[in-house]
């Protein structure tokens, strides 16, 4: 008998199963919520020595009314199999980015969940009343462990941390204005 247990990542809807032999990941949700095929996904987890081992097929009663037979990965094994996804392959910009996202993160949030190393309730990280840095960089560290980089990203910004120029994205590049950059050598002369 397993256990069905519902992971929210990212809005996504993933589901688990605890078992006697472990804790498995169902595939199709995963797939489906990255934009992936998952019938392509499904072979080549069928093809890998390490993630064929990792395996198991199960009925997923979430995949329809009667349930749905789905391929499950334990755990410990999202990772490799995330990180097999070549995303260079993936001309969808949106696709490949969701897929980055996944593989930069999932596993961990995933492998916590289960650990149960769940995130705490954490406070409101708005303006903070404590102007110390240590405390301001600990939130940035905090927002980066349980919600990822780029909510450590948004932190850095809202605690009104220094910024450098390498931190800013190429998207925002015509916001910043490189002339305003004053240079130690450029001032010595």
């Amino acid at each position: 008998m397993s256990e069905i247990v519902t992971i929210n990542f990212r809005g996504d809807d993933l589901y688990g199963f605890k078992r006697d032999d472990g804790t498995f990941m169902a595939v199709k949700p995963m797939c489906e919520a990255m934009g992936i095929p998952y019938d392509a996904q499904r072979q080549r987890i069928s093809r890998d020595p390490i993630l064929s081992k990792a395996a198991s097929i199960m009925l997923a009663p979430f995949a329809g009314s009667r349930g749905q037979e789905v391929t499950c990965l334990l755990v410990k094994r999202v990772n490799f199999w995330l990180a097999g996804v070549d995303t260079n392959r993936i001309k969808d910009e949106a696709v490949r980015e969701r897929v980055l996202l996944y593989q930069e993160e999932c596993a961990d949030v995933l492998y916590d969940h289960f650990a149960g190393r769940a995130a705490p309730a954490l406070p409101d990280f708005g303006a903070s009343t404590d102007s110390s840095d240590s405390v301001r960089l600990r939130m940035v560290n905090e927002a980066g462990r349980y919600f990822g980089v780029r909510a450590a990203r948004e932190m850095w910004f809202l605690q009104d941390l220094p910024i450098v120029p390498a931190m800013r994205v190429e998207q925002q590049a015509d916001l910043f204005d490189p002339s305003t950059i004053r240079h130690p050598e450029s001032e010595a002369a």
